[in-house]
């Protein structure tokens, strides 16, 4: 009897460790503020855990005050994304720029995250301007096909 019950859990473990190893870490709280396909990311993560979760991401041109990477056709609808990152200390992750294929697909997905603008803008199509949560606020915009969506961390470019 002890033989088959552990047999029963040495199956069981076995038929789950693949489960572990593709499960993903639970959102992050600023997770909410990105659409479903970046959702495995979070605003103020370092550069080292984002090359980890997206290694198909490509660094662009040299380091200034920020370091850029990107994605081509990163999900379906997307065209291109830019994940901007402070070049000091851990590089936090603090803002990406959305490219989608379709005009009506960035408008739904703005809606959807962000609601009706917030921020009176003479620039740019809608604007908004949110509460992290988490002790920063957050920022987005549209313009043509593009959603960009930054976080006012202390110390990178939009705090300034």
């Amino acid at each position: 009897m002890r033989f088959l019950f552990a047999a029963v859990l040495l199956l069981a473990g076995l038929v789950g460790l693949p489960a572990c190893r593709t499960a993903q870490a639970p959102a992050a709280p600023s997770a909410r503020f990105l659409p479903a396909p970046f959702r495995d990311l979070a605003f103020g993560m370092p550069l080292a855990a984002f090359q980890v979760r997206r290694p198909e991401a490509v660094r662009e041109g040299p380091a200034g005050f920020r370091v850029v990477y990107a994605e081509e056709n990163p999900a379906p609808g997307i065209v291109r994304v830019d994940y901007y990152f402070d070049n000091e200390g851990e590089r936090p992750l603090y803002e990406l720029i959305i490219e989608y294929a379709d005009l009506a697909e960035r408008a739904r997905v703005s809606r959807a995250l962000f609601g009706d603008s917030n921020v009176e803008d003479t620039v740019f199509e809608h604007a908004w301007r949110v509460a992290s949560g988490e002790g920063y606020d957050v920022t987005a915009w549209t313009f043509e096909r593009v959603l960009v969506v930054a976080a006012v961390l202390p110390g990178t470019e939009w705090a300034e």
